[in-house]
């Protein structure tokens, strides 16, 4: 991946934090604009690139890190512009984001909007489905996704018991007691990784393996 090179020498923690704004801003992107040009004084003014991505980075923090303040957001976003070369826009950058902080959302427009998806999809699952269930289609497609991974055989209970120890939220499913859910981890990170303890699998692709019986011992 992309975000895997350019991110190969920043910290462990940061590169967390990094994964998280890049995936969220793909993610919530429509949405991030909307609420963008909702706080410019002309709302219909078109943004260079660089700039329009350095305040979708900083809304995605204001909007959806709880742990990132929002003075911290704003302040990093006007950095940010200054050393891409556009100190003469830090002003700009710094009014769009406290504007953002201090008025509420604007009102919602269409779910395809809402959950940043296109309009030609939204619509088509509208007319299968109804707005109700396409709205827990989108809400289900818009969360984080979760990392499933399976102790190889022999090594449930070494990988259980390092995962704890080593302060790593985890749950497992109901499908076989090796499998594990991680919310928030990097694959390499992961203790076990290096000794091979565990291998990334899909839970769906896990719930086929189980449906069709075939022996753990295999796996």
């Amino acid at each position: 991946m992309a975000t895997d090179q350019a991110f190969r020498q920043v910290p462990p923690p940061d590169r967390r934090l990094a994964h998280e704004i890049a995936a969220g801003c793909l993610r919530e992107r429509r949405e991030l604009d909307r609420r963008i040009h909702h706080a410019l004084t002309h709302p219909n003014r078109t943004l260079p690139d660089d700039l329009q991505d350095l305040l979708r980075i900083g809304v995605y923090q204001i909007v959806h890190l709880d742990r990132i303040p929002d003075h911290a957001a704003v302040d990093t976003a006007v950095e940010l512009t200054r050393s891409i070369g556009e100190a003469r826009r830090a002003g700009f950058v710094n009014a769009v984001l406290r504007s953002i902080t201090l008025t509420p959302p604007p009102e919602r427009t269409t779910l395809a909007v809402e959950w940043s998806h296109p309009d030609w999809m939204v619509n088509r699952w509208t007319g299968q489905f109804g707005p109700d269930r396409t709205r827990s289609i989108l809400e289900h497609n818009n969360t984080r996704p979760i990392l499933w991974i399976v102790a190889t055989h022999g090594h449930r209970a070494d990988l259980a018991e390092a995962l704890t120890e080593a302060g790593i939220e985890h749950t497992h499913i109901h499908i076989g007691d090796g499998n594990f859910g991680l919310s928030r981890a990097t694959v390499s990170d992961l203790p076990g990784y290096n000794e091979g303890w565990f291998f990334v699998q899909d839970r769906t692709q896990r719930a086929l393996l189980e449906h069709a019986q075939i022996p753990e011992d295999t796996l």
